[in-house]
């Protein structure tokens, strides 16, 4: 059973599975990372959790069901500077 996410939560169309996302990369205080949580009756339940470095999830984008397209913000060679890349990602 889930009873928090990790951060911004953004629903499935049909509302089936939230992506959750939290981005920290300047001060450190959080983690980064994504949590796919999907609904089982009428509880959710993680499905699972992705910790990460360097980048951090910063926008979602839910394509269909199991589509979504996923901004990042990478790090650079120091900590105020950064570039934007989107990623598809096929949750199943």
């Amino acid at each position: 059973m889930c009873d928090s996410t990790i951060g911004q939560v953004y629903p499935s169309a049909s509302g089936a599975q939230l992506l959750s996302i939290n981005e920290d990369l300047e001060a450190g205080y959080s983690s980064n990372g994504i949590q796919l949580v999907t609904k089982q009756g009428e509880t959710f339940a993680i499905k699972f959790i992705i910790n990460v470095g360097n980048w951090a999830p910063v926008g979602v984008k839910w394509l269909s069901e199991s589509n979504l397209v996923l901004k990042v913000k990478k790090l650079k060679d120091n900590v105020t500077d950064y570039t934007t890349q989107y990623y598809k990602l096929t949750v199943e």
